[in-house]
């Protein structure tokens, strides 16, 4: 629960949703998260819904922790930027 609200923070904070309520910044959410990879999904999830450190999920993904580290900055500074416009732009690798 609190590696979720820790996810929430990330992603709201530091975009501008301040004006839409509770349930449009979640329909949103859900929105950007359909349109990013699905390991990236993944990897996210594992981090943030599970709570597994980045070496744990690396391990479970057959990737270098680093990895597991730049698909999770890319993933969330796209969600950022997808909240914010409500477009997204990701990279495909990752």
């Amino acid at each position: 629960q609190q590696a979720m609200e820790s996810f929430r923070e990330e992603i709201l904070v530091q975009s501008e949703v301040g004006t839409l309520d509770g349930r449009d910044i979640y329909e949103r959410l859900a929105e950007c998260l359909r349109r990013i990879s699905g390991r990236m999904r993944e990897i996210l999830r594992l981090r943030f819904e599970e709570g597994y450190p980045s070496t744990e999920v690396a391990v479970r993904q057959g990737i270098s922790e680093g990895s597991v580290r730049v698909a999770q900055v890319r993933a969330l500074r796209g969600l950022r930027d997808c909240m914010s416009r409500n477009t997204l732009v990701f990279p495909e690798n990752g």
